[in-house]
């Protein structure tokens, strides 16, 4: 495809029609592939400060490293994402050599591709060199996984149920049809009931589908997400990706 003026060396387009919801729940999951990766390259490249960086006019986000990064370790993240992206899409997802959390980053951002525009559209910008995040990511992700399988993982959605025997609750994730049946302690009942109908992550364990399906999840952490009205704009999100 024709190339556009990035922001970063280290970029993805969205596409087009993404909610603000659906925005920040993209962004969360290419920082977290950002992060993760360069967190598994050593201590020079997990210490690496990141800035958000937006193209006004455009739905492109992108990263830039601070002015102390070692070009070395740079060279580092850019080559693992590049080569593990493109392990996945001719579907060899253990030779990718990516950390769990990232494949599963980008399996959510494939879904998230496949969901809006059938695989096209949304591209992962290395060094202002595209690789396609289309369905067929996802896909792979699953095929390697083989039948029904557990990974740990987060769902994010709103809470929508809650029930006794055995004590679970229900999230309606925006990527799938069904509510999801999250089992939570004891403990986490009074949070559960106070934040009915509002949006939240829950993570644990999941239990999934062959087709990459979450069936249920065993849920070790529950935070309270905002409202739409509650998002930062485009202009706001610059900056808030100061390494932690």
């Amino acid at each position: 495809m024709k190339n556009p003026r990035m922001p970063t060396d280290l970029s993805i387009g969205l596409g087009e029609n993404v909610s603000p919801e659906e925005f920040i729940g993209v962004a969360k999951n290419f920082f977290g592939c950002i992060s993760e990766v360069a967190r598994v390259q050593g201590d020079a490249a997990a210490n690496i400060r990141w800035t958000v960086c937006v193209r006004e006019g455009s739905t492109f986000i992108g990263v830039q490293p601070d002015s102390e990064a070692p070009p070395a370790e740079l060279k580092k993240i850019h080559a693992a994402l590049k080569r593990g992206l493109l392990s996945i899409r001719d579907g060899d997802v253990r030779g990718a050599r990516l950390p769990e959390k990232v494949v599963d980053n980008l399996r959510k951002l494939s879904e998230f591709a496949g969901r809006h525009q059938n695989g096209a559209g949304m591209h992962f910008w290395i060094r202002h060199q595209s690789v396609p995040l289309g369905a067929e990511i996802a896909k792979n992700i699953r095929a390697s996984k083989g039948g029904i399988y557990h990974d740990s993982g987060t769902i994010e959605g709103r809470l929508v149920g809650i029930q006794d025997h055995p004590l679970h609750i229900q999230v309606k994730d925006l990527l799938y049809s069904k509510p999801i049946r999250c089992f939570i302690p004891e403990e986490l009942l009074a949070d559960a009931m106070k934040n009915f109908r509002r949006r939240v992550e829950v993570e644990g364990k999941i239990r999934y589908r062959s087709n990459g399906t979450p069936i249920s999840i065993e849920v070790k952490v529950m935070e309270v997400m905002r409202e739409n009205h509650e998002l930062p704009t485009i202009e706001e999100v610059c900056g808030i990706m100061a390494n932690s």
